[in-house]
Parts: C-alpha cells; sequence; structure tokens
C-alpha cells in the first residue's frame, strides 16, 4: 500500500514482546530509490538511543492499525546497529566540517593559506562515506528545481509500505497565480544537493504545473496512478508503464476523473 512518510514518521512500533519505541526517521538511497533504514528511538524518555532497522525486519503493516510491528523481540531490536553507524549526507557534511575545523585553526596559526574546500575534500576522503544515503526528514525541507530554476519545494515522499520503494516525490509547484501539489516520480530526478538544498528534476517547469493534483484520497485510486504514470511518459517521451494496444475504458475514466479534479 502506497503511504507518504509523514504518516510514518512518529509512529509507534512494536516488538513481538511489547512496545518497542517510535520511528524518527527514514534513510533512503537516491540512486536506487529505496528506504534502506528505519531509525527507531528506543528506551526510556532518559535514556533514549536511536537503532537502525531494515525493512526487512517490520512486517507487512496495516493501515488500520496506528502502529507497525517487527519479528524481533525488543532485546533483539536494541541489539541491532545505532543510528550513527550509518551516517546520512548531511550527518557526513557535518562530521567533516568538525574533523575539518581542527585543521584549519592549525593552518592560521602558522600562518598558512589553505582552501576550505581542499580541507573538506581532504577530511572526507579520510572517513568513509556513502554519497547516496538521504534522511527522508532532511530531504522533506529542499527546495524544488526544474529545467529554468526553482519551481516550487518538496513536501513529503511517497513509499510501498511492502517493498519499501520510494514510488513518488510529493512536490508543491509554483503556479502564476497560487500553488499545486503534484507527484514527481523518481526517475525524473536527476540530482539531490545538499549544499543548494535542492532536488533537481529533468523536467521544465510547465511540465510539472501541468502534472495531474495531488490528494491524499487518490493515493487509493489505482485509476489516478495510471494517469500519472501515463502523463510523465508523455511528457518526457519515455515509453509507458503499460502496454498500450487499444484504449481500454479505465484509462479514459481515469482522464475524466483528474478533470474533475483539477
Amino acid at each position: 500500500m502506497l503511504r507518504e512518510t509523514s504518516n510514518l514518521l512518529g509512529q509507534p512500533i512494536d516488538a513481538s514482546d511489547g512496545r518497542l519505541g517510535t520511528i524518527e526517521d527514514l534513510y533512503f538511497d537516491d540512486q536506487d530509490w529505496r528506504v534502506r533504514y528505519a531509525v527507531v528511538k528506543t528506551g526510556l524518555p532518559f535514556r533514549r538511543s536511536y537503532v537502525l532497522l531494515r525493512p526487512a525486519d517490520i512486517e507487512k503493516s496495516d493501515c488500520t492499525l496506528p502502529r507497525l510491528n517487527v519479528w524481533l523481540t525488543r532485546a533483539e531490536a536494541r541489539a541491532k546497529p545505532a543510528a550513527n553507524s550509518a551516517l546520512t549526507v548531511s550527518e557526513q557534511r557535518r562530521t567533516v566540517r568538525r574533523a575539518a575545523s581542527p585543521l584549519r585553526k592549525l593552518a592560521e596559526r602558522l600562518g598558512v593559506r589553505v582552501d576550505d574546500r581542499q580541507l573538506l575534500e581532504e577530511a572526507q576522503r579520510v572517513m568513509a562515506s556513502d554519497p547516496h544515503l538521504r534522511s527522508i526528514r532532511a530531504v522533506r525541507s529542499y527546495r524544488l528545481s526544474a529545467r529554468e530554476g526553482a519551481a516550487g519545494r518538496v513536501r513529503d515522499f511517497v513509499v510501498d509500505d511492502v517493498t519499501w520503494a520510494v514510488c513518488h516525490v510529493e512536490a508543491e509547484v509554483d503556479l502564476f497565480i497560487g500553488k499545486k501539489s503534484v507527484l514527481v516520480l523518481p526517475q525524473s530526478v536527476e540530482d539531490v544537493n545538499f549544499d543548494a538544498r535542492s532536488v533537481r528534476v529533468g523536467l521544465s517547469r510547465h511540465a510539472l504545473g501541468g502534472a495531474p493534483r495531488f490528494q491524499r484520497l487518490a493515493l487509493m485510486s489505482r485509476l489516478y496512478m495510471m494517469c500519472v504514470y501515463d502523463y510523465y511518459a508523455t511528457a518526457t517521451g519515455a515509453p509507458l508503464m503499460r502496454e498500450q494496444r487499444t484504449p481500454r475504458r479505465d484509462t479514459i475514466e481515469a482522464r475524466m476523473l483528474l478533470s474533475t479534479m483539477d
């Protein structure tokens, strides 16, 4: 089932023998667009700890229940790697800057001029880093950039709670008059830039603005999702996600549905 990540963050999660904690963040890979870890806050209020759970540890969720479940016991879950064992790009940059700070101070004392970029690059070589691990909570605040420039902002992500694939980027696109919520396919994303705090897509602002309007109830509509895929296939010239032999009745109904939603 497709779910917005805003509905997952802060959600309670239970182990096989009782309450484990809450989901604080999701780490995803911006190359294959899959959730790699769920960051779970465990323990008492005065002894908090953060552990990483893989999607395989989480049972298939039930949207009717306000919680998730894992196959593990609480002891097994708390024995999982700590959250700081897998640093996202944002955490890596903070760690690199902290590592470069003593080098910068030493160079100033010796009267040697150094390039800050070189210091950061040298510190980044020393530490092992994953350039594609991203935090859902961090990227949700990024700007959205089209081919011509700024186009809006990222609002949320849509994930499949069975395969834990990131299926869509939920964005708020700036129009000439007002704003519009749309879904963007991950295949359209060209770059997720930490320094610029932006997500760049290989689409024009016109193509983004013409995408089907997104509403939360639309995630439950198979016809709506088909029309989203068809729209981006037409806008980008990519092959359609499904075979097109003859116009089918459900496709016509989907376009009629979207004409009433926009």
